[in-house]
């Protein structure tokens, strides 16, 4: 897997975490 792939994932689990919590 490429770097930027790896970024861009990470960043979007990430997201999708705050929003969990933002939501919970």
């Amino acid at each position: 897997m490429s770097k930027t792939k790896q970024a861009r994932y990470t960043l979007e689990f990430k997201l999708e975490a705050v929003r969990l919590v933002k939501a919970g």
